[in-house]
C-alpha cells in the first residue's frame, strides 16, 4: 500500500510502485480492450464516453487509451489531487501530431510526435492538480500508455543496503536471503 492504494496482487497489476512512490498505470489488466473507458481505475476518474481502452496497436503492444472517434482532447480527474509525472505517447497517424498536457497550477506542456513514433512526455510539473487535460491534434490515430503520478512534493531519499545476510550459499541456489536497510526498493 502507498499513499493509500493498494495495488492488486495478481501478476498483472494494474499499477505499478516506483521508488519515488509513484503509480504508473499500463491499463494491461483491463477485460474486453477497444470499448469506452468509463469510470474510475488507477486512482483517476475518466469520465463517462471520453476514452477509448485500445487493445495492442502500433508501436504499443500491450492495451492502451486513446480519444473516441473524433475529438482531439479530453480530461481525466485524480481521485485526489496528484502530479503528472509522464506519459508515453504513440503517433499511429499519417502527419506529425502536437500533445498538449494541461492542469492548473502548472505550465502547459506541448511536443510534437513525429509519424510512427513512441515518445515518453515528461512533465516537470511540481504542483498538484485534480483535472489534467489531454490534447492531440492527430485525435483518434494517438494513443497513450504507463501514465505516471505521484502526489508531488520532493522525492524520498533513495534505498540503502546496510546488511544482506547470508553473504554466500550453494551454486544451486535455495537459499533464503534477507536485505536490511532504508526506503522502498521495486523489484
Amino acid at each position: 500500500t502507498v499513499g493509500g492504494q493498494t495495488s492488486a496482487t495478481s501478476a498483472a497489476d494494474q499499477f505499478t510502485y516506483t521508488t519515488a512512490g509513484d503509480i504508473t498505470i499500463t491499463f494491461d489488466d483491463l477485460a474486453n480492450p477497444n470499448r469506452p473507458l468509463s469510470g474510475s481505475y488507477g486512482g483517476i476518474n475518466w469520465g463517462s464516453g471520453n476514452w477509448y481502452l485500445s487493445s495492442p496497436w502500433g508501436r504499443f503492444t500491450t492495451n492502451s487509451i486513446s480519444f473516441p472517434s473524433g475529438p482531439t482532447s479530453a480530461t481525466f480527474s485524480f481521485l485526489s489531487p496528484q502530479v503528472l509525472t509522464r506519459i508515453d505517447v504513440y503517433n499511429g497517424g499519417t502527419v506529425a501530431s502536437t500533445i498538449t498536457l494541461s492542469c492548473t497550477g502548472d505550465p502547459t506542456v506541448s511536443r510534437s510526435v513525429a509519424v510512427g513514433q513512441v515518445l515518453t512526455i515528461t512533465t516537470g510539473w511540481s504542483a498538484t492538480c485534480s483535472t489534467v487535460t489531454v490534447g492531440s491534434s492527430n485525435g483518434w490515430d494517438t494513443n497513450f500508455d504507463n501514465l505516471t503520478y505521484g502526489s508531488g512534493g520532493a522525492p524520498p531519499p533513495s534505498p540503502t543496503v546496510s546488511a544482506v545476510s547470508p553473504t554466500s550459499g550453494p551454486a544451486t541456489g535455495g537459499t533464503a536471503v534477507t536485505i536490511t536497510g532504508t526506503g522502498e526498493i521495486k523489484y
